[in-house]
């Protein structure tokens, strides 16, 4: 290989190219496309140039225009070959009658065209692919010789299965368009494909491209991969470090010192590899050439103790399925280690082939399969000898933040810039990099540290907004979304428009909605309520349905284009009635708009997802070859596009051409989901609007709809989530289908006495007392706290406990033999059950767990991983709950957060009776007043709350004159002393005689609490769920809390969140868990703000009545019941005891 070479390619997709054709061992690439890519040839034929030998090169051209451009170049390359190839169809049709007979196949109930439109449809094509007796590209695929070992398809050509599987025997494969429908489904089957790895992947450049590589069987044994660039002070002593070894790979990026010959003494395997800004792309290379069945990753400054290789040649040899090993490790600054640093946690040891690095900035390896963190011991941890010097650290510091704006760009629709985020985090971290200047302590190491690091996010944050023009104060002004909709029979066709509706008001500026002035139904009616609840809401009356009936759907265009024309926004988003958007993609999407390349951009194009009979059954991605679209474009700028056909997408005005991105947001698509007769109805009239049909034309005028239109080959099922708002519909459609059961399926709920005013007793009586579940099931409950009589409670049959058996052992395995229930709902923090385990695991029947979670953890603790693993589907209060949960368990997992009584809990109607109750309760009428509400428990932050409103008096003493603090918790001396000692005796007061468990406040107490403060503020250290804050938000009543756990989810919009970034680590049985302690200068800020600000308050009151009255608990009841309705028939169930079936009753 030659030692001089000219620039690398800049285009990510070209350097990939670059350095397989240096560093990889191939000796015959086939390249397959229709107008292929010229600067991918060139860079093909300019790396092949520094070969030592001149490796064969083959391109197969479908376009006869491109092959004759391609052709030419023939003279100019020795061993290159070109060939003129074909369109797929003719590999699947090699007649005109074949390609007849699979259009006739597309004729549905759906579309009633005559015979002669899908011949002339198919003789069009056959015409477009120039159909000739020309040899299948299959064939030629294996007249090749040598077989080609290194393919590259070309995503614009369409492969089938047999070609991918011809090209599979190649050791290198890679894709191209993998973004787009035609290679994504190759994509898939070497992505499932245990003998591929799949080496890089880049879904912004182009279409996107995807490069796999066929590993070699691999032997016992470890191989360590080392990255270096000019590391000739520290490759010896790592090398050291691991001789023992059984493979040593170092992927150098063309060190110009003597990394390479020292590296090569130790018998090290030298692999070249272009230079690159972060080394994850070097590493996911070096993955691909290992030999052994265990990698361990390394830094060049980093070391393995003895200690560590004695762990890690045992881990290697153990027979578990653990995919991956956590390591700790110590960090060095400045030859003193870095105490508050450790043990972070790194994923270094893996098996080959499980894992890979994401490209993201200082990201871990992403393992396939179950890892695990060894033990925080400083003898096991890798040392990391990272900086030197302070400037050595400075300039490290420098060339990461100027590379993490590349990478931003480069990253493209994964990483969206917010310039008001970067400037919010950019503020703080000034804030923090200025007081930690000011603190005395320099001789301090950790100080440094610490400071160093403030700097380097201030450095980050500075290079963002420099890069993409906020340091100016000439912002743009934000640009208008536009959503816009229409109807016509939307109850009577049960369409989910009010879901729909829901989540384009997430984000839209303003919603257009034109209806049908001749619906059937009670749409527009509906309509008016939603408007008058939401000013975003513009409703105009529309008369083109009743026109342009039998024409290919046009009358849903017009539609279309009518409710567009009303939009006064920049951008207009096209959202249909039966299609719900997920939050997580509609904040991708809102950033995407405030980006600075949305400048540049006119149409996006979305990925749609159709839901088939069911909301479980989705239409898989290979449909599209049966006509079912897979994407389409929904967003665009004003001016720059025109509806086509039936609406089902947009295309660019030819005269004002632009430039269309492609997006991984996801449409649910729910057109074909309904009740049997409700589709029957809706699927009579649609296709009245695709054909001359007379007016009284029905589908399955029988009976029934059936749902038969989509072959069983292109449906899978579903495995994510739905759309928040899509939730509790989806519920109520399974609790429907119980009612065809024979009777009532039984539920033994095992959790606190529902009449208990605390925690899951608060919850259960407010389910029982929806009658929801009471509709659908026999409720059956064995109640801890409740040592009475065995009797029918609110329509629950209730059972206690007896004090020979306290935790109701032997009572729940009586329970088990005489109910016989379905279903067991296991109701209260986890820690509650193992003690039920062994007896759940003798019972055949289903089991679901409803938990609430309020802290973060690496692992769940130990003693509960068997009781989640018995548990058929587990429920939590929050995504927050969810995302913990599924770190050990990977079975079904569903939020069903907590409701609140508007009966019980709603704000008053005039000030004087806020005055009037603040004399009740003798609290000073004219304050500004905090109020909050909390156990005397330590994670519940009373102290910080105290805390707090002290930072607020000192920072704002003019405002903080009129502020008042109540706190309804238990009193404690601790917390009368901190008062004391802030001096704040007149300023905070506590509940005096509050018991949560002896003296509980009835609800109508806490309502005057609630209903006298002017704002609620939880400064928890970590929630399961927060019922404070949605009571307060039903009484009016604007909320700051923390960031952290289930509270920012249940603040939504309506309140203030209050940064808590510093961890604090606890333990729970065996399991280190974290919390974040609430910073109390920025929670002086929020209150500031709150007290402050009127129009926010009035603002954020609004909105709290308004989520208030969406979280019901009618809501959590049919979402609980939908949960339990799908564990119905799951199991029997049976207990196999294993004492005698004798029994007193």
């Amino acid at each position: 290989m030659k030692s001089e070479r000219k620039p690398y390619p800049d285009e990510p997709l070209y350097r990939v190219l670059y350095q397989l054709i240096l560093a990889e061992s191939w000796e015959h690439l086939l390249y397959i496309g229709q107008k292929g890519d010229p600067a991918l040839l060139e860079t093909l034929f300019e790396a092949r140039s520094y070969l030592n030998r001149a490796q064969k090169l083959s391109l197969i051209e479908s376009d006869p225009e491109a092959f004759k451009y391609y052709q030419s170049l023939a003279a100019t390359q020795e061993n290159t070959d070109f060939y003129l190839g074909y369109s797929q169809t003719q590999a699947h049709f090699p007649s005109l009658e074949s390609l007849f007979a699979f259009y006739r196949s597309q004729k549905t109930a759906w579309h009633h065209y005559p015979i002669d439109f899908w011949a002339e449809k198919a003789a069009k094509e056959a015409q477009e692919f120039h159909l000739s007796q020309q040899k299948g590209q299959l064939s030629r695929l294996r007249e090749f010789s040598p077989a080609p070992d290194f393919v590259i398809l070309d995503g614009s050509e369409f492969f089938s299965q047999a070609d991918l599987m011809a090209c599979s025997e190649a050791r290198l494969i890679l894709l191209m368009g993998v973004s787009a429908y035609k290679n994504f489904a190759n994509f898939k089957r070497l992505s499932e494909d245990p003998r591929f790895y799949l080496m890089y992947q880049n879904w912004q450049a182009g279409f996107g491209y995807a490069l796999f590589k066929k590993l070699p069987a691999l032997k016992s044994g470890i191989s360590v991969v080392i990255h270096t660039k000019n590391e000739e002070k520290n490759i010896r002593t790592c090398l050291e470090s691991v001789t023992w070894a059984d493979e040593l790979l170092v992927i150098d990026m063309y060190s110009d010192d003597t990394t390479c010959e020292i590296a090569r003494e130790y018998g090290a395997k030298i692999i070249p590899h272009i230079p690159v800004t972060f080394i994850d792309q070097a590493r996911n290379f070096a993955l691909a050439q290992v030999q052994h069945q265990w990698t361990l990753v390394l830094d060049a400054d980093e070391r393995v103790p003895e200690a560590l290789k004695t762990e890690l040649r045992h881990l290697s040899q153990a027979a578990d399925s653990v995919a991956g090993y956590w390591l700790p490790r110590q960090n060095w600054f400045f030859g003193e280690w870095i105490q508050d640093l450790f043990p972070d946690f790194q994923m270094r040891f893996f098996r080959s082939g499980s894992g890979a690095w994401t490209g993201m900035i200082h990201d871990f390896a992403r393992i396939q399969g179950e890892t695990v963190y060894l033990p925080a011991r400083p003898e096991l941890a890798l040392q990391h000898y990272s900086y030197h010097t302070v400037q050595d650290f400075a300039q490290k510091q420098i060339y990461y933040a100027q590379h993490t704006v590349s990478q931003y760009q480069a990253l493209g629709d994964q990483v969206q810039i917010n310039s008001e985020t970067i400037r919010k985090e950019f503020s703080q971290d000034l804030a923090k990099l200025q007081k930690r200047i000011q603190d005395p302590h320099l001789s301090d190491l950790n100080w440094l540290t610490q400071t160093l690091y403030f700097f380097s996010n201030y450095l980050t944050g500075a290079s963002l907004l420099e890069k993409y023009g906020e340091l100016s104060k000439n912002t743009q002004k934000k640009s208008i979304l536009s959503a816009y909709t229409y109807l016509k029979n939307g109850i009577r066709f049960d369409y989910p428009f009010k879901e729909s509706i829901a989540s384009a008001l997430e984000i839209c500026d303003e919603l257009i909605i034109c209806y049908a002035t001749d619906s059937e139904d009670e749409t527009p009616a509906a309509l008016q309520e939603l408007a008058s609840q939401e000013a975003k809401i513009k409703l105009f009356p529309s008369e083109v349905w009743k026109q342009n009936k039998g024409h290919e759907g046009e009358v849903i265009r017009l539609a279309a284009e009518e409710a567009m024309a009303y939009c006064q926004g920049e951008w207009l988003w096209h959202v249909q009635a039966d299609e719900v958007y997920h939050e997580t993609d509609l904040k991708k999407l809102k950033d995407v708009l405030l980006a600075a390349d949305a400048r540049q951009t006119d149409a996006y194009r979305f990925k749609i997802l159709h839901f088939y009979a069911d909301y479980q059954t989705l239409i898989s991605e290979s449909a599209q070859e049966i006509g079912w679209y897979q994407r389409c474009i929904r967003l665009t700028r004003r001016g720059k596009t025109q509806h086509i056909k039936d609406a089902w997408t947009q295309i660019l005005d030819p005269k004002a051409p632009g430039k269309i991105r492609d997006l991984e947001i996801r449409i649910f698509h729910y057109g074909h989901v309904r009740e049997h007769e409700a589709m029957r109805r809706k699927a009579s009239y649609m296709e009245q609007l695709y054909a001359p049909l007379p007016e009284d034309f029905e589908v399955c005028p029988e009976g029934r709809f059936s749902y038969d239109r989509v072959p069983e080959a292109y449906l899978e099922t579903f495995q994510g989530s739905h759309p928040v708002w899509m939730r509790q519909r989806i519920a109520r459609s399974a609790l429907q289908h119980l009612a065809l059961l024979p009777r009532k399926p039984k539920v033994l709920v095992i959790s606190r006495h529902h009449q208990i005013k605390k925690g899951f007793g608060i919850s259960l009586k407010e389910i029982y007392a929806s009658g929801v579940l009471h509709a659908h099931f026999e409720i059956h409950q064995l109640a801890w706290h409740y040592h009475g009589p065995d009797q029918l409670q609110d329509e629950v049959y209730v059972y206690g406990l007896k004090k020979e058996d306290p935790f109701g052992l032997q009572r729940l395995k009586q329970l088990l033999i005489l109910l016989e229930p379905e279903v067991i709902l296991l109701h209260a923090d986890t820690h509650f059950f193992p003690v039920y385990l062994s007896i759940l695991e003798n019972w055949q029947g289903a089991v679901m767990g409803w938990f609430p979670v309020d802290y973060s953890r690496v692992n769940n603790p130990r003693p509960i991983l068997p009781l989640l693993q018995r548990c058929q589907k587990i429920l939590s209060l929050s995504e927050f709950g969810i995302n913990q949960l599924k770190r050990n368990y990977k079975g079904p997992l569903e939020v069903v957060p907590l409701g609140v009584n508007t009966q019980l809990f709603y704000p008053l109607e005039s000030d004087q009776q806020k005055w009037e109750l603040r004399k009740a309760l003798d609290w000073p009428e004219e304050a500004f007043v905090f109020l909050m509400i909390g156990n005397n428990f330590w994670r519940k932050g009373i102290e910080y709350s105290i805390e707090s409103f002290f930072q607020f008096r000192l920072k704002f003493p003019e405002l903080a004159k009129q502020a008042f603090l109540y706190l309804h918790t238990e009193f404690a001396e601790s917390f009368q002393e901190l008062i004391q000692a802030y001096g704040l005796e007149h300023h905070i007061r506590m509940s005096k005689g509050f018991d949560p468990y002896r003296q509980p406040f009835s609800q109508k107490d806490l309502l005057k609490l609630y209903q006298a403060s002017d704002t609620l503020i939880l400064t928890s250290l970590g929630e399961g769920f927060g019922m404070p804050l949605l009571e307060a938000q039903a009484c009016g009543l604007p909320v700051i809390g923390t960031d952290f756990s289930s509270i920012p989810e249940v603040i939504g919009q309506a309140g203030l969140l209050i940064n808590a970034s510093a961890p604090i680590c606890g333990q729970s049985s065996d399991c280190i868990v974290w919390l974040k302690l609430p910073d109390t200068e920025h929670a002086a800020e929020r209150m500031a703000e709150m007290m402050s600000n009127a129009s926010l308050r009035q603002e954020f009151k609004q909105k709290a009545l308004a989520r208030a009255k969406q979280m019901t608990w009618t809501q959590t009841a049919e979402l609980l019941g939908g949960a339990l309705s799908q564990l119905v028939g799951q199991g029997k169930p049976v207990f196999e005891y294993q004492e005698p079936r004798i029994l007193s009753v």
